[in-house]
């Protein structure tokens, strides 16, 4: 039956495309009432769908695209249901207008787009995709007559949009102030939001005056505003009204239990939680870890809530590993600041936001980068200000801000830039500094908190102008200033050192521009020296310092205090350092400035020494590269002569490999074919020249064959080599006396040739070492490293043989799939591929290496695992190389 299931949508694609269209319509008519009555075909028939949709427009199945959406949406194919529901949307707008840049009419909102509209939220939060609902969203109020307040409060609170949703019913309420259901809603809302003191206002306005029934149904808000709020007492009231199924009733009861301090009682309803939890549990879980995580984060409170009774009768030593258990557990939750909310209101059973004060900043932290860029009122950077308001002790901040805890103080002063308030950030932060600053003897947690808020003071002042690309030597000098005091109150804070540093490079430029050679000079120093500070403070994910420190060096390294800031500075960063950089070291290697050159060459040989196999591959083959500039290619060979001082037998090895993978990369068959292709063109723009140009060098190699060639290269001689011999006697008989008779014959030979290779390359499908390069084939135990499994001593991989079959892939250019074993037992497998400079893939996995570092550093998209998938690539020549094979990708 499986194999039966696999094959069903291609049968009955074959068997449809046999029907006449009344049969088709006949058998169409019955099929979507067989769907509804069975999710298995349901699900089978949506893959038919999906497969025809590949195919031409007429074999399509006559559904619509709100009918499979529909479907979809029954038997849970939710991703193939968003498709359908958003080519349906579609259907509402002129998209092609749109997509060209116009502005159509604006559509008016109707029930059927208002449907839409709701099935893409649900299925997107089933998904776990709520920005693209957003995005959705954001759409449809850009093209429609439907505002933000004109939409459905449910659609915001599916969003997680809890402020929005909240106005929405604050105004329905303000129509209909006796409605308990929008009551209710409005609740809710205020939970999500953390508006624990208003939400306890609001129960103790509807609980005497609410029906059995009502308070049914507001307890569980009830309970989570008591919790909340530290009103702990009120969930003898509330928790009765839950539902006795309900895991949420033996757990607020458990949260009173602690509180009261009767552990027993608490031990059992946390136990009782833990049963009526599990089935839920366990059904979500089978579904995906994803959808079971909200059900995750209530059984690790339930844990929580076991260790508490520990933490109230355990001694200090016992206290404090519960607290440091709990600091490492919230640093691994998801973050987000729903589930970091919910986690850190139980907790305040026995730890005050003034005791945990550490966790609620990194709560509003994460709250405030959950908001950067968007507009400073938002839900998330409301939740951030109630709790550093409520961790100064203030309601309100006014003219002096207290600092007497600096830690907090520095933490909503941050809070007040992001909110845009920076006028008021700045005069605050200026009350710190001066604080922390009047200390006799500030300690070390003082010391390096002056050192960022010094930071952070030339940042917010320079910040705009850098962005605008407006400098003056007075921002210059303010924010190189506050740098300066920052890297000297922390002299290991990499921002500190990575900010002077930049400033100090931008204001290269700008001194550059005016010609004031003189403050080019001290900045360029101080540039340099900040660099190389930030680079040491920083061994990993330092590429964009490293790139600018080189773009120093190789610019201004002939001036003699940058040239010796360099050299000092060289020999206090670690060498590994410049392995991401080689690429660029080696485009460097014949520069013109003398003393620029001498270090770069130093420094290779000393890359060399510590790591050769890093460098033995770029070096070789920059030494036999034609193309490359003659001084270039001469100072390589002799780099490449310095190493084999150290290690010939490395040096040579790569040289073999090297040249034997550029002799199987293009066989002599497609060589020929593809430069008979090029003179071809050549001959018929009558460029005769440049056609002897290419011919030449193919003709040179036929003369080459020895008793060390292939045998692939010898039947290639065997088979053409009289024929084009004969032609290339008539062409240079043409080039001699200009006959055009000779020309043409031989002309008619190499067509001959082409056609027959043509019709040889269309069967080459695998190739054999054995025939096309016996020495890779015999080549067994180098000291040779993998490419790419790079490392020192006994964590270098090194290659132990190479695989006799090579696959060679049907396209174009017919890359070879190549598989190389290495000492570690492994096999490594690559993409040997021919006709395109790999010199510039390499420099694309820098650039992508770059942006996930950037990914990985911004607070918006740090914890949203979004990278680039890189992979390792070796150029070989200016149009060949090696690319690492990425399995299970599509090129």
């Amino acid at each position: 039956e499986p194999l039966a299931r696999k094959l069903f949508s291609s049968a009955f694609l074959s068997c449809w495309l046999e029907l006449k269209p009344d049969q088709q319509l006949t058998v169409s008519d019955g099929l979507e009432s067989a769907m509804r009555k069975d999710t298995v075909f349901m699900q089978m028939m949506l893959n038919v769908v999906e497969l025809m949709s590949h195919c031409r427009e007429s074999t399509a199945l006559p559904f619509s695209q709100k009918s499979l959406g529909d479907l979809a949406i029954e038997c849970h194919a939710f991703a193939k249901a968003f498709r359908y529901k958003e080519l349906e949307l579609e259907s509402f707008f002129d998209m092609k207008a749109i997509y060209n840049g116009l502005v159509p009419k604006a559509v008016q909102s109707s029930p059927q787009l208002l449907s839409v509209i709701e099935n893409i939220i649900e299925i997107t939060q089933s998904l776990q995709e709520q920005e693209i609902a957003q995005g959705v969203l954001t759409f449809v109020q850009q093209h429609t007559s439907l505002s933000s307040f004109s939409s459905t409060p449910s659609w915001y609170e599916k969003l997680g949009q809890w402020d929005v949703a909240l106005a929405l019913y604050s105004e329905q309420l303000a129509a209909q102030p006796h409605n308990f259901d929008i009551f209710l809603q409005r609740m809710h809302c205020l939970d999500s939001l953390g508006r624990w003191q208003d939400l306890h206002m609001s129960v103790m306005q509807i609980w005497p005056k609410a029906t059995v029934q009502q308070r049914e149904l507001c307890a569980d808000v009830a309970c989570s505003a008591a919790a909340g709020s530290r009103q702990w007492k009120f969930i003898a009231d509330y928790a009765p009204f839950l539902t006795d199924d309900d895991y949420r009733k033996p757990m607020h009861l458990a949260m009173l239990a602690l509180y009261n301090n009767d552990f027993s009682a608490a031990q059992s309803n946390i136990s009782l939680a833990r049963q009526k939890l599990e089935p839920t549990l366990t059904s979500l879980w089978s579904e995906s870890y994803q959808r079971s995580y909200g059900n995750m984060v209530v059984l690790q409170s339930l844990a929580e809530m076991e260790e508490m009774i520990m933490y109230k009768t355990g001694d200090v030593m016992t206290k404090t590993n519960v607290r440091i258990a709990w600091k490492q557990r919230l640093d691994a939750c998801k973050y987000d600041p729903e589930v970091w909310q919910s986690i850190l209101k139980i907790r305040a059973l026995v730890l005050s936001p003034e005791e945990d004060f550490s966790s609620w900043l990194d709560y509003a932290a994460l709250c405030r980068n959950d908001t950067i860029g968007m507009n400073a009122r938002t839900m998330a950077m409301q939740r951030a200000e109630r709790v550093l308001l409520n961790l100064l002790g203030i309601e309100t901040p006014g003219r002096m801000l207290p600092v007497e805890q600096p830690k907090v103080a520095y933490a909503y002063i941050k809070h007040l830039w992001f909110s845009k308030r920076t006028d008021q950030a700045m005069e605050y932060l200026g009350q710190l500094i001066q604080y922390l600053s009047s200390k006799a003897q500030p300690t070390e947690s003082e010391a390096k908190l002056l050192a960022r808020c010094f930071h952070k003071g030339g940042h917010w002042q320079s910040g705009p102008f850098v962005a605008a690309g407006e400098l003056t030597d007075d921002i210059i000098s303010r924010a190189i200033d506050s740098y300066q005091h920052a890297t000297s109150w922390d002299g290991s804070y990499y921002k500190a050192w990575h900010a002077w540093a930049y400033m100090s490079f931008l204001a290269v430029n700008h001194y550059k521009a005016l010609n004031k050679f003189e403050q080019l000079r001290q900045h360029a120093v101080m540039a340099v020296k900040g660099f190389f500070n930030s680079v040491s403070l920083r061994p990993n994910d330092n590429l964009q310092d490293t790139l600018r420190l080189l773009t120093l060096w190789f610019t201004y390294g002939h001036i003699r205090d940058v040239s010796d800031t360099l050299q000092e500075g060289l020999k206090n960063v670690d060498l590994d350092t410049w392995l991401q950089v080689i690429p660029q070291l080696i485009a460097r290697i014949d520069i013109s400035e003398e003393r620029v050159r001498t270090s770069i060459h130093d420094l290779l040989l000393s890359m060399a020494r510590l790591n050769p196999q890093r460098l033995v591959f770029p070096l070789t083959v920059a030494a036999s590269n034609d193309k490359a500039g003659g001084k270039r290619k001469d100072i390589a060979a002799r780099l490449v002569e310095r190493m084999k001082e150290h290690d010939r037998v490395l040096v040579e090895q790569a040289h073999m490999v090297s040249e034997e993978l550029i002799r199987v990369a293009v066989l002599w068959n497609e060589m020929w074919h593809e430069g008979l292709e090029e003179a071809s063109r050549l001959h018929s723009e009558k460029d005769m020249n440049q056609m002897f140009e290419i011919l030449e060098p193919l003709h040179r190699r036929l003369q080459e064959i020895t008793n060390d060639s292939t045998e692939r290269e010898k039947e290639f001689v065997q088979l053409f080599g009289k024929e084009l011999r004969e032609a290339w006697v008539r062409a240079r008989k043409f080039r001699t006396h200009g006959d055009s008779r000779e020309i043409a014959a031989a002309w008619d030979t190499y067509f001959t040739v082409y056609r027959r290779l043509g019709r040889t390359l269309q069967h080459l499908v695998s190739l054999d070492l054995h025939e096309v390069s016996p020495k890779l084939l015999a080549a067994r135990n180098l000291k040779l490293a993998v490419p790419g499994k790079y490392g020192r001593g006994s964590d270098c991989v090194t290659i132990e043989s190479f695989e006799a079959m090579l696959s060679v892939i049907t396209s174009k250019q017919r890359p070879r799939k190549l598989t190389i074993r290495g000492s570690d037992g492994n096999e490594y497998q690559y993409l040997l591929k021919a006709h395109e400079d790999l010199r510039q893939d390499e420099r694309v996995m820098q650039l992508f290496s770059l942006i996930n570092v950037l990914l990985e550093n911004d607070g918006a998209t740090a914890h949203r695992s979004l990278s680039i998938t890189t992979y390792f690539v070796l150029p070989l020549t200016p149009s060949l190389g090696l690319i690492e094979w990425v399995p299970t990708c599509d090129t």
